[in-house]
């Protein structure tokens, strides 16, 4: 306008409007991921860039392939139109380790997965040789294996890993053994163990391959192994004691006896018996109808033929004196006569 004149003028403006838009996966795992970038103008040139202010050029073309996490930048121009967008790829690190303790044969192990770093939760997990999809499994092995699991996450990242758990053998005992199984009270009984693992007795708190005692009554007596991989084992040994009675009931005293050389050889040579093996000291006397003393032994296996300074004794009654110590300390003393009969 210029004071009372004026004119007007209409200018077409076209406004172009770019819609920029970037689609593809956020989430990177392992392999990488395609970033491609969308518009509504077709004549439109792209400049992809991992700094806003575009100082550097990474790609021209409408998609770029992101190969590691970070954020990333496009710019699209169609004319004097000018938009900027970007994306962030976050990295999906699944970070496990598994657990688990050797063990020894017999034993069972728990081999568990341990989320070091892990953003997501996982969803599924699938073990070699198993169906459980579990974070940890629980095995009874009879020998050295591995272990493997397959992990996924809720983005279809998967991470893989194994441990190897070893068997050890447990300790081995080749012979366990007692002298006597069956002994009388105050007897004496010696246990015996034959292995190549170390060995404890509780009862006697001894690690020796032997062990020694005088039970009081019937009882198992536990020995405890070990080896060099800490696996333990244990076996027991029984002893039964019986009561000692140091009586006639256990041992024979003959009261005649025939030394005549004859054809049955029976009764020839007169001596005691010791039919429960109780008796642990000894002494006989035997005197004749004057006093005077034709035989004496302290040992219970010597016999005596009848004879006096090697002459035989005619037939007559004999006195004789006998002691005895048995087993525990009981003590027997006995004295009667004897028939020498020819």
């Amino acid at each position: 306008s210029n004071n009372f004149c004026s004119d007007t003028l209409i200018q077409q403006v076209n406004v172009a409007e770019l819609d920029l838009n970037i689609e593809g996966d956020t989430i990177y795992c392992s392999s990488p991921i395609t970033l491609t970038a969308t518009h509504t103008v077709d004549t439109a040139l792209f400049v992809w860039s991992t700094t806003l202010q575009f100082t550097d050029t990474i790609s021209t073309a409408n998609n770029y392939l992101a190969s590691g996490p970070g954020v990333f930048y496009v710019n699209v121009v169609n004319d004097e139109c000018l938009e900027v967008d970007s994306i962030q790829v976050f990295m999906e690190n699944i970070n496990i380790g598994l657990t688990g303790n050797n063990i020894c044969l017999g034993d069972t192990v728990i081999v568990g997965i341990e989320h070091q770093t892990l953003e997501q939760p996982s969803l599924s997990y699938e073990w070699s040789s198993f169906t459980s999809d579990s974070s940890s499994i629980i095995d009874l092995p009879s020998f050295s294996r591995w272990y493997k699991v397959t992990v996924k996450d809720t983005f279809g990242c998967i991470a893989h890993d194994s441990i190897y758990i070893s068997v050890y053998e447990n300790p081995n005992v080749d012979s366990l053994w007692a002298d006597k199984e069956t002994v009388f009270k105050g007897e004496r009984v010696q246990l015996n163990i034959q292995t190549n693992d170390s060995v404890y007795w509780p009862h006697f708190n001894s690690n020796l391959l032997t062990a020694e005692d005088f039970p009081l009554q019937s009882q198992c007596y536990e020995v405890q192994l070990f080896n060099e991989f800490n696996c333990t084992d244990k076996d027991s040994v029984c002893i039964i004691v019986v009561d000692v009675f140091c009586s006639e009931d256990s041992v024979l005293i003959p009261t005649a006896f025939s030394p005549d050389q004859d054809e049955n050889l029976v009764n020839e040579k007169y001596f005691i018996i010791d039919k429960s093996g109780i008796i642990t000291e000894f002494k006989i006397e035997i005197f004749n109808r004057l006093g005077q003393k034709v035989f004496s032994s302290n040992n219970i296996n010597d016999k005596w033929d009848g004879t006096y300074k090697g002459k035989k004794l005619p037939p007559q009654v004999l006195d004789y004196f006998l002691e005895i110590e048995c087993v525990g300390g009981k003590y027997l003393f006995k004295k009667g006569n004897i028939t020498l009969i020819r």
